[in-house]
C-alpha cells in the first residue's frame, strides 16, 4: 500500500512537471507570435503614414539633376532615415540605383531641406535631391524614382530637349 502511494505521488509529480513544460512551451510560442504581429503592425503603420510626391524634376547642367520631393504623409522622417532612401535614375531602357554622394568620385545623390528648421522631414515640408552623374545627359525622356527607408515610392518622368 505504501508503494502504491509513492507510485501515485511520483506519477502526480510527473504529470505536474509535464503540464508545466507544456504550458511554458505554449506561452513562449504565443509570446513569439505576438512579437511578430507587433513588428508587422508597426511596419504597416509606418508605411500607411508615409507618403511622398515628386513635385518637379529638372537638369541644372548636363550632369546634374534636381528633384523637389514633398512629404505629404503624416510621419516625420529623421535625416538618418532619409539617408537610407534609394534613388533610381535613367532613361526608359536603362536606369540604375544611384548611391549616396561620394566626394572622391563626384557621383551620387545628396539632399537638403527647403523649409525645415531641424534635421527632420516633417509633413508638408520639401527636400531637394541633387543627383551628380558621371556621364553627360542627352536629349530624351528620363525616369526618376525615390524610395523611402520603408519602401514608399514616388516616381516621375521628365524630358530633356
Amino acid at each position: 500500500m505504501a508503494s502504491s502511494i509513492i507510485a501515485e505521488a511520483i506519477l502526480m509529480i510527473s504529470v505536474v512537471v509535464a503540464a508545466s513544460a507544456l504550458t511554458y512551451t505554449f506561452y513562449s510560442s504565443i509570446t513569439s507570435i505576438e512579437a511578430s504581429y507587433k513588428s508587422i503592425d508597426d511596419s504597416i503603420n509606418s508605411k500607411l503614414r508615409t507618403s511622398i510626391t515628386i513635385i518637379f524634376v529638372t537638369n541644372t547642367s548636363s550632369t546634374v539633376i534636381k528633384a523637389w520631393i514633398k512629404n505629404i504623409g503624416s510621419s516625420r522622417i529623421p535625416a538618418q532615415l532619409i539617408d537610407l532612401s534609394d534613388v533610381f535614375f535613367g532613361n526608359e531602357e536603362h536606369y540604375v540605383r544611384i548611391p549616396r554622394y561620394s566626394a572622391s568620385s563626384g557621383y551620387g545623390w545628396t539632399y537638403q531641406f527647403c523649409n525645415s528648421d531641424d534635421d527632420v522631414w516633417d509633413p508638408c515640408e520639401t527636400i531637394v535631391v541633387t543627383i551628380y552623374l558621371n556621364e553627360t545627359l542627352t536629349a530624351g525622356d528620363y525616369y526618376l524614382v525615390f524610395i523611402t527607408y520603408n519602401g514608399v515610392k514616388a516616381e516621375a518622368m521628365f524630358s530633356i530637349g
